[in-house]
């Protein structure tokens, strides 16, 4: 079920059987698997159990407990049922009508589950509960697969809690029923004009959804509900919205709201001032609303320097194709962004427009009192220059600040002019970013032997480094990858890096045949690390190992 985590279902599972501990003989069929339950001994029922169920799935698997013939286990269940309603947004409402029409009854099954299956008009009027819980059980009913019990549980509905009536109505105007369908229209006609602008917003992700619905016209209540917005109270609502930290409720009120006559200009401020990448992006697919190619060019010009590379390329892209004679700044200033495709995007095009030093760039920009543009500095000369630019680099290792130093490590592997023992040394004692890009640099280089990665290991005591001496050794030949991890193995024997290593090892190549076997020193070396291994730390997967080894050297070539 959507959302319901395996431990989730096994407390489902403990409360059913609870509610009813002798249990039936076994079913004809499952209504569900929590309906039926499982091996679970029963327990006794109490709001600690009910606790745990935090996902809007446990909705679903406990809706017919709403109706249980003991109120205090029926009150439990809409307890928490309604915390779990208050915590997550209206989309999920949907879901959650699907999702408990789609059970249906089994009178194998326990059989206080009647109550729910079987329910009536009658059981929706003499329900014992009040206030939020009462709002609760109602709810669920409206999603209950008998039309009478739907038609009269809203009703009700709307009679106890105005907004969550109106929220119910979103969906039950596709019901199948015309009177249910009827009656949520009703609710929607006389209610929605109650309501204030702001208080729309809410109901967005139901109205917008109704898109989807086919068995009914439904456009009537997405009029309705757009000719509201569509005004300066509207208009400022949405605008609030787009700034919510709900990025699906901003993406869709930005989205209504490019489709009324709102002022473009105040539209673009909103989108190009979005922390939510989506909306930002969206920018450009208004730029024709802005008359001027002045203000067209000032928003190319905000959207050029977004941090986000695919909006800035973007941006780059339409600078150069519709104001050529102005694209140069934009690329000279993005010559710096921290983005390595945005810098060679840049150097493209402004090898085409004009002359330009790449190398004495970066040189005067290393002077910079920004960290992020010394940074791009430092990497843009290493992406352009030479061995000799190195000089211009080196004063940099000391920095106080890993981003530079870190840009240093990889300053000196796109130049080439260090040797591994300089890069083992950040490896073994620079900060986590500057040995894992030199790792990076050390698993790429051809020349790094198996038995250099063996030196590497036992210079460093971090159990962290020697992860990533691990992604180095993969790069290796599968024999020099498992003398690697047997002496990861002798250097760590208490970590479990050595033994899920080995276990993803044996995996990959337990079945290669003799003929692939490597020769007969790296064979006996193998042979004489795996007993060392084992005098450290026996393990099954070394076992395995051991004789798969021992089966190759008894081969003949």
């Amino acid at each position: 079920m959507r959302n319901l985590t395996p431990a989730e279902r096994t407390i489902v599972h403990q409360i059913y059987a609870a509610a009813q501990p002798t249990q039936p003989t076994q079913p004809k069929r499952k209504l569900r698997t929590f309906f039926t339950g499982n091996n679970t001994p029963p327990a006794e029922i109490n709001s600690a159990m009910f606790s745990q169920l935090e996902s809007p799935g446990a909705i679903a698997a406990l809706a017919p407990l709403v109706a249980h013939p003991d109120i205090t286990i029926s009150t439990m269940a809409l307890e928490q049922m309604a915390r779990i309603l208050d915590g997550h947004d209206s989309l999920n409402l949907h879901w959650l009508d699907q999702s408990i029409r789609s059970a249906y009854y089994d009178p194998d099954c326990k059989s206080w589950l009647e109550n729910w299956f079987q329910a009536t008009v009658s059981t929706v009027d003499n329900l014992p509960f009040e206030g939020r819980l009462l709002v609760t059980a109602l709810t669920l009913f409206c999603c209950h697969n008998n039309g009478y019990v739907r038609m009269r549980a809203l009703e009700r509905l709307a009679l106890a809690d105005m907004e969550t009536a109106i929220r119910v109505s979103f969906v039950r105007a596709n019901d199948w029923v015309s009177q249910v369908s009827q009656i949520a229209f009703d609710v929607t006609a006389v209610n929605l004009p109650r309501l204030q602008e702001s208080q729309l917003i809410q109901y967005l992700h139901l109205v917008d959804q109704l898109t989807n619905k086919t068995r009914r016209d439904l456009s009537a209540i997405q009029r309705a509900v757009k000719d509201r917005l569509d005004s300066d109270k509207g208009h400022e609502a949405l605008a609030t919205a787009v700034k919510d930290a709900d990025y699906k409720l901003a993406r869709l009120a930005f989205k209504v709201l490019t489709e009324f006559s709102y002022d473009p200009g105040a539209l673009l401020q909103l989108s190009t001032a979005s922390k939510d990448v989506v909306i930002r992006g969206k920018s450009f697919n208004l730029i024709h609303r802005l008359e001027s190619p002045q203000s067209q060019y000032a928003l190319l010009e905000t959207l050029a320097a977004d941090r986000q590379p695919l909006i800035c390329k973007r941006a780059l892209y339409a600078v150069v194709e519709a104001f050529p004679n102005d694209a140069e700044p934009l690329l000279l200033a993005n010559l710096l962004h921290q983005s390595k495709g945005i810098r060679n995007t840049c150097k493209y095009y402004l090898q085409r427009l004009s002359a330009v030093n790449f190398a004495d760039f970066y040189i005067n920009h290393l002077q910079s009192d920004n960290p992020r543009k010394l940074v791009s500095a430092i990497l843009g000369l290493s992406e352009v220059g030479n061995a000799g630019d190195w000089a211009h680099v080196s004063h940099f290792e000391s920095s106080n600040d890993p981003r530079v130093r870190s840009a240093v490590v990889r300053a000196a592997g796109n130049l080439g002019c260090m040797p591994p023992a300089w890069f083992e040394d950040k490896m073994i004692a620079g900060s986590e970013s500057e040995a894992r890009i030199a790792s990076e640099i050390l698993a790429a280089e051809e020349d790094y032997s198996a038995q250099d990665v063996v030196s590497l290991l036992w210079k460093s005591n971090d159990t962290g480094r020697h992860r990533r001496i691990v992604k180095i050794a993969r790069k290796k030949s599968k024999w020099d990858y498992l003398v690697i991890l047997l002496n990861v193995h002798l250097k760590n024997p208490e970590s479990d890096l050595p033994e899920s290593a080995l276990r993803e090892w044996f995996e990959l190549h337990y079945q290669s045949y003799w003929f692939v076997k490597p020769n007969q020193e790296t064979l006996d070396n193998l042979i004489s690390l795996i007993d060392k291994a084992k005098t450290v730390k026996s393990m099954k997967i070394l076992d395995a190992i051991e004789k798969y080894v021992f089966s190759l050297n008894a081969s003949e070539v």
